[in-house]
C-alpha cells in the first residue's frame, strides 16, 4: 500500500511540473487556425481597393507580435478582416 501512494505522490507531482511549464505555450489548434486565416486573407490583397485591410492586417501582427493583443483577440480580429476580403 505504502509504494502506491508514494508511487501516485511522484505522479502528481510529475503533473503540476509539466502544467507549470506548459502554461505559457499557445494553443495549438488556435495558432494553426491563424495561419490558415492569415493564408487566406493575403491572397485576397493584391487588389488596389484594399491597401486599407492590408494596412489592418499588417498593424494587427505587429501588435500581436509586440505583445499588445491575446491570441483570442487576434484571432477574432482575424476573423473580421476575414469577413471584410470574402
Amino acid at each position: 500500500m505504502y509504494f502506491i501512494l508514494q508511487y501516485d505522490k511522484q505522479q502528481r507531482n510529475k503533473m503540476k511540473k509539466i502544467l507549470t511549464q506548459t502554461q505559457d505555450v499557445q494553443p495549438l489548434f488556435m495558432a494553426k487556425a491563424i495561419n490558415n486565416k492569415i493564408k487566406k486573407i493575403k491572397p485576397e490583397l493584391n487588389a488596389a481597393d484594399r491597401t486599407d485591410i492590408a494596412k489592418q492586417l499588417d498593424e494587427l501582427v505587429e501588435n500581436y507580435d509586440r505583445g499588445r493583443i491575446s491570441l483570442p483577440d487576434y484571432c477574432h480580429k482575424l476573423n473580421d478582416l476575414l469577413s471584410m476580403v470574402a
